[in-house]
């Protein structure tokens, strides 16, 4: 089986520091294992001492840190501006305050029929609603009939070219929002299902973003998937004070 080239795009400034070493742990036991891996690191020049398996290599994009909300919402921007440096067959986005649970491989690839896209189902619309855009004036604006299948915006991705498309056009209308002045209240997320919806991708299950207790799960009726990547439970205004940054 011939090796692929997996990239991994990870954007990690102020506070979220703390979980990179973890992730990158999880992944190295866990993530495409029989592939090569080339983490894609936006970082704003910290100081990490970070240990890599040898079948991982790393690019690191100097980001300048800014204050919630706009590290997720200029996300797209910054894969697109990156994008000479990005070399792989397949593209994926990751939050950085994530851990990989279980193997993660070729089955989340798309196929033929899949536009290339890869999206992810939020564990919390799993059964049905969402939080769509209902904002006529911005370009994440969703007609209702769209409002099929909501996905999550922490695990994202696909072939490296349709994706990194996929980020321009969004990179671009959040652009056009800044310009009216708006900023969803979901942004990245917003912006991505708004995409997604009239096309083509391979949805993966909610095992893919997993909210980790339980009971939650239980409440969502997603108890009976097998997680297999866990978005961590953390204090979203102490991460965020002084201005640092969500994933």
């Amino acid at each position: 089986m011939d090796k692929l080239t997996i990239g991994l795009l990870i954007v990690c400034t102020g506070k979220y520091g703390r979980f990179l070493q973890n992730l990158i742990d999880t992944l190295s036991t866990h993530f495409f294992v029989d592939d090569e891996v080339v983490i894609y690191l936006f970082w704003d020049q910290q100081t990490y001492h970070l240990l890599l398996p040898a079948r991982f290599s790393i690019v690191c994009i100097p980001t300048e840190h800014k204050p919630f909300p706009f590290p997720t919402l200029y996300r797209y921007k910054f894969f697109v501006n990156a994008s000479e440096k990005i070399h792989c067959q397949y593209l994926f986005y990751s939050d950085v305050d994530m851990i990989l649970v279980g193997d993660v491989g070729r089955e989340i690839l798309p196929g033929e029929n899949d536009g290339g896209l890869v999206a992810t189902g939020h564990p919390g619309f799993w059964k049905g609603g969402g939080s769509w855009c209902t904002n006529p004036n911005s370009t994440a604006f969703t007609e209702e009939r769209f409002w099929i299948r909501y996905v999550c915006g922490g695990f994202q991705g696909g072939e490296r070219n349709a994706y990194l498309t996929a980020c321009g056009e969004m990179a671009s209308n959040i652009a056009t929002d800044e310009g009216r002045g708006i900023i969803v209240e979901w942004n990245d997320e917003m912006h991505w299902n708004k995409y997604v919806c009239t096309r083509k991708y391979k949805l993966l299950t909610p095992e893919y973003c997993m909210i980790p207790e339980q009971d939650i799960r239980e409440k969502y009726k997603i108890a009976h998937f097998v997680p297999r990547i866990i978005a961590l439970t953390k204090d979203h205004d102490e991460l965020r004070r002084d201005g640092n940054s969500p994933a």
